[in-house]
């Protein structure tokens, strides 16, 4: 097995840790499975582009461009990923305004604290009812991991083998 396919192999095997924590992180009420699926899917590709390009190592040439398809593929997840990080980053702020009111109305006796007018609340604020903390921090380590994982692939890739055990890039 290539470095460049153990490298895929450790990539996926630590964003699908990353979704295992989302889903166990989540808050009651939250649908973490979404997050499992989602890092299982990136995961599930970057082991079939670590098997094509072990599976390549006879053809030169694809390889160079299978190695290549996936350094592209790694940073397409770390910019879309990390897109979708800052995007709940401004959830977890607007829940946690939102929060702070809805216990001061509630403890002061403003509101009634009912599930009803807690969705009610939370909607009118534009604010997510759940804490979003825990979403906002694994797509922040799967970005993170990804520019860790595409900055690995296009250093190997750039040193044609020249930086690798045994010649195999």
């Amino acid at each position: 097995m290539s470095r460049f396919s153990i490298v895929l192999a450790v990539y996926a095997v630590c964003v699908i840790v990353c979704g295992l924590w989302a889903f166990f992180a989540a808050p009651e009420g939250a649908n973490p499975t979404t997050a499992l699926i989602a890092t299982g899917a990136i995961g599930a590709i970057a082991l079939a582009l670590g098997g094509a390009i072990a599976g390549l190592r006879s053809r030169p040439k694809a390889a160079r461009v299978a190695r290549m398809a996936a350094v592209l593929v790694v940073v397409f997840f770390a910019v879309m990923v990390g897109s979708l990080g800052i995007k709940r980053g401004d959830g977890v702020e607007a829940h946690r305004q939102a929060m702070a009111e809805w216990r001061e109305q509630t403890m002061g006796g403003k509101m009634e604290d009912t599930p009803a007018n807690r969705e009610q609340f939370f909607k009118a604020k534009g604010a997510p009812e759940r804490d979003l903390t825990y979403l906002r921090n694994t797509l922040y380590a799967v970005s993170g991991l990804s520019v860790l994982a595409a900055g690995a692939l296009l250093f190997m890739n750039s040193s044609g083998g020249r930086a690798t055990a045994g010649g195999k890039p």
